[in-house]
């Protein structure tokens, strides 16, 4: 399986295959996969081949690391907007060598990788393009933290129209609930 991503502002779950087996989110695969990055529909960027190829390059870029590293990278990155697994990404290292951008070094059975001179200059040329989708994700992952807040006053309004509904709160603990209240609108405001 390539890797989930749920469109956070809308709080739906979507899952997808792209052309080689990664996700593609939202809207537009093929005209993101044409250049490499897409808008989304106002949740989580979209992410074509190519992005996410530079995506993995630009993990590697501070220090060298295997295939385990390169996931656990991403998804400290990526969380809540993405999630991704193994097969995600061992396929993209292996065409990431194919190309020449990486250079591989085996060590105890295990394949670590570093960018080669010319994963280098993929990464820069495609900094502005890596930091916009960088900017994107967080700007997703703040959505979706707004979002859960107002399913949390969802919540709390249910609660207090079930419990005023059945005429079950007495003056004291309206009165309590209203305090309650008003102490963390001031906090928000504060």
């Amino acid at each position: 399986m390539g890797w989930w991503c749920r469109s956070n502002w809308h709080g739906r779950g979507h899952h997808e295959h792209g052309r080689h087996g990664h996700g593609h989110h939202g809207r537009g695969g093929w005209a993101a996969w044409a250049g490499g990055w897409g808008e989304g529909d106002g949740g989580a960027p979209e992410l074509s081949d190519r992005g996410w190829l530079a995506l993995v390059l630009d993990t590697l870029a501070p220090e060298p690391g295997n295939g385990y590293d390169v996931v656990k990278r991403l998804e400290e990155r990526l969380e809540g907007v993405y999630a991704i697994g193994p097969n995600a990404v061992y396929p993209v290292l292996r065409l990431a060598e194919d190309a020449g951008f990486v250079t591989p070094a085996t060590t105890e059975g295990r394949t670590s990788y570093a960018l080669s001179d010319a994963g280098k200059a993929y990464v820069e040329e495609r900094r502005e393009a890596l930091d916009s989708f960088w900017g994107r994700v967080e700007a997703s992952r703040y959505r979706q933290e707004v979002w859960d807040l107002f399913r949390e006053f969802k919540r709390l309004a249910w609660t207090v129209r079930e419990e005023a509904g059945d005429q079950k709160l007495d003056k004291a603990r309206l009165a309590k609930i209203r305090e309650a209240l008003e102490a963390a609108r001031r906090a928000m405001l504060a």
